[in-house]
C-alpha cells in the first residue's frame, strides 16, 4: 500500500509539472509601427497619440523600417530600437522622430539615466553645445529631456518611460519660424492615454 501511494504521489508530481510546461508562455509585446489617418498619427502599443502639422509629412513605413536599418516588420524581434514614427517638415530641415527602445534595466532605471546616457554622442555632433538633462513632464508624464543648439540647427530629446519601453521623441531642425512653430505644435499635441 505504501509503495502504492509512492507512485500516485510521483504520478501527480509528474502530471502537475507536465501542466505547467504545457502553459502558453506570455509572448513579448512588441511595438508596431502605428496608424496615420489624415494629420493624425497614432500608436496603440504605447498609447500615442501626435497631431502633424501644416507642412510636416510622415514617411512611409518603409522609410521608417529603413531609419531602424530593417527592411521589413518581422524582423522587428531582434531589433533594440524601433523608429515609429517620423515626421518632416516641407522644407525637409525638420525632423521629428519617435523610436521605442526596450528598457535596459542592467544599464539604466529611469529616463534620465538614459537621456544621459546619449548625451556623449550629442555632444559629438553638436560640439558641446549640449544644455543640462532635466527632469520633468512630457505630455502629462515624467520625462527626461535634452536640448542642444549649433549655430542655427536645435536638437531636442523627450524620453518616457512606457510599460517596459522607453519611448525617445526627438525633433532636429534648422531653425527658422515655420520649423519652429512646426517642432512646438507637434511637441504640445502629444498625448499618452494611459487608460488601457
Amino acid at each position: 500500500m505504501k509503495k502504492n501511494r509512492i507512485i500516485v504521489c510521483f504520478l501527480l508530481v509528474f502530471i502537475m509539472m507536465a501542466a505547467i510546461g504545457c502553459q502558453k508562455k506570455e509572448e513579448k509585446k512588441l511595438p508596431t509601427m502605428g496608424v496615420t489617418e489624415g494629420n493624425t498619427y497614432t500608436n496603440d502599443f504605447i498609447n500615442l497619440t501626435v497631431d502633424i502639422p501644416e507642412g510636416w509629412s510622415q514617411a512611409s513605413e518603409e522609410e521608417r523600417l529603413q531609419e531602424t536599418f530593417l527592411s521589413e516588420m518581422s524582423d522587428i524581434t531582434a531589433q533594440e530600437d524601433v523608429c515609429i514614427m517620423k515626421l518632416t517638415s516641407e522644407d525637409q530641415m525638420g525632423t521629428v522622430l519617435c523610436k521605442v527602445h526596450p528598457m535596459k534595466k542592467d544599464l539604466y532605471t529611469t529616463e534620465k539615466e538614459y537621456v544621459e546616457s546619449i548625451c556623449d554622442l550629442i555632444e559629438t555632433i553638436y560640439d558641446d553645445h549640449v544644455g543640462e538633462v532635466e527632469e520633468g513632464t512630457f505630455a502629462d508624464l515624467k520625462c527626461a529631456s535634452l536640448k542642444a543648439n549649433k549655430q542655427s540647427l536645435k536638437y531636442q530629446n523627450y524620453s518616457v518611460m512606457v510599460d517596459d519601453y522607453i519611448v525617445e521623441i526627438e525633433a532636429s531642425y534648422i531653425e527658422n519660424e515655420a520649423n519652429t512653430k512646426g517642432v512646438q505644435d507637434i511637441f504640445d499635441s502629444v498625448t499618452f492615454n494611459n487608460e488601457k
